[in-house]
């Protein structure tokens, strides 16, 4: 089922736009379907959660596996 299993990592390093200069991107591991989600340096694992729960978990809902 799609949505149950994903990866989630960082592309760092990024030269900044509109005072953004990291993606957060979430991976379907079955479909390759992809997030990409610009956000600010530094950021905690609060505003991470956040970040997930209103992008992916409320299309998607909570993965088995990350």
């Amino acid at each position: 089922k799609v949505w149950t299993d994903i990866s989630m990592d960082f592309i760092v390093g990024l030269p900044p736009c509109q005072g953004k200069s990291v993606i957060f991107v979430v991976v379907d591991r079955l479909s390759k379907y992809a997030h990409f989600i610009a956000l600010s340096h530094p950021y905690s694992a609060a505003t991470i959660a956040q970040l997930f729960m209103d992008h992916v978990f409320k299309l998607h809902g909570m993965p088995s596996s990350i």
